[in-house]
């Protein structure tokens, strides 16, 4: 019996095979071709929704040196997003831009930061003085964005007035040997410096009476917490970024900056008043920053000649929080270009949102 079944499924396939074969032929000539379908609705462009308007407070320092504030500002710039406004002392326009401008410190002018044949840009005038008088008396600035990013550009001059004098500063709290042999340390040096001071909520509007950068004690309407963009020539530009942090204003006291979560792009360099560590190739290398720690040995106080040099930070990459602003600034004939660049949501509480 089993003989027989398995005999028939053998021939069962093979009239299978055979039919699947005799039914395969040449391919006839094609048809002709059918009528045109109705077309469909017209596509739409994509829409990128503008940020809303906020407002913001900036401040230029020339030769900062770590201890002694001395900066120019301006409260309650309002950033509007209708590019139907013009731009004037006090309101910058933003616009949409298809293609990001380059984060390099380099004026790109009309065809990064333009829109077509328009270049919206406000010349804000630095009437707020800190400390001494550093000559900056304004800045000029513009703001664009895209779908997932904002960007600033600030442009300044130095002057040089008083104890300023017009220079690219870059080397914040450098050590230096006053001795022979053993170190015998100096702390020198300074760096500049801008801050970007954004007003977190969006219903505040300025008074009259309200300051925040421009005076010794702020005051505003409201509590509220402020968004706090560092760029430090040494510090933090020389790694690509500007620090994040924030400040709360809070029953008319505003707190000191306050760093936002994750790690930043410098560390100092100091272990019981001498450096901790040193170049590579030292004693007397003279190493200029940044200072990476792959560069980096152990510092040994022998052999040091007079005046010799070892950088008062390492060079970290930020990262977390501290990581969202990315940052290029470059000084040339006595000006600084600084352009900033950060996801329009970090999705951070601490952070605004455009």
């Amino acid at each position: 019996m089993f003989k027989f079944l398995r005999l028939g499924i053998i021939l069962m396939s093979v009239l299978a095979l055979a039919f699947l074969f005799a039914c395969e032929g040449d391919q006839g000539p094609q048809g002709p071709e059918g009528e045109p379908g109705e077309p469909g609705d017209p596509g739409e462009d994509l829409t990128i929704a503008p940020p809303p308007d906020i407002y913001f407070s900036v401040a230029v320092f020339n030769e900062f040196d770590g201890t002694e504030i001395n900066y120019r500002s301006q409260d309650f710039i309002q950033i509007t997003f209708d590019t139907s406004q013009t731009p004037s002392e006090d309101l910058i326009v933003g616009a949409f831009v298809n293609q990001s401008p380059i984060i390099d410190g380099s004026d790109g002018d009309i065809d990064e930061w333009g829109v077509g044949e328009d270049l919206f840009e406000s010349d804000i005038p630095l009437t707020g003085t800190i400390g001494n008088d550093n000559g900056i008396i304004e800045v000029s600035m513009r703001c664009v964005y895209d779908a997932r990013y904002v960007y600033f550009f600030l442009r300044w001059s130095e002057e040089s007035t008083g104890e300023f004098i017009e220079s690219e500063n870059r080397n914040l709290e450098e050590w230096r040997n006053q001795g022979v042999g053993t170190f015998d340390p100096l702390i020198i040096g300074s760096e500049d410096r801008a801050w970007l001071m954004f007003l977190t909520d969006p219903s505040y509007i300025p008074s009259g009476a309200d300051c925040l950068l421009s005076c010794e004690s702020p005051v505003l309407g409201m509590d509220m917490k402020i968004d706090a963009w560092d760029w430090r020539a040494c510090l933090t530009d020389l790694t690509g970024y500007a620090d994040d942090g924030n400040l709360m204003f809070s029953g008319s006291t505003l707190s000191g900056f306050a760093a936002d979560a994750g790690g930043g792009a410098f560390m100092r360099n100091e272990l019981a008043g001498l450096p901790e560590w040193m170049y590579y190739d030292d004693p007397n290398a003279n190493g200029d920053y940044p200072f990476w720690f792959r560069f980096a040995v152990p510092f040994e106080n022998t052999n040091w000649s007079t005046n010799s040099t070892v950088p008062g930070y390492m060079a970290l990459l930020p990262y977390g929080d501290r990581a969202d602003v990315e940052a290029a600034g470059m000084y040339e004939n006595t000006v600084w270009t600084l352009e900033l660049k950060r996801l329009r949501n970090t999705g951070s509480g601490n952070d605004i949102q455009f």
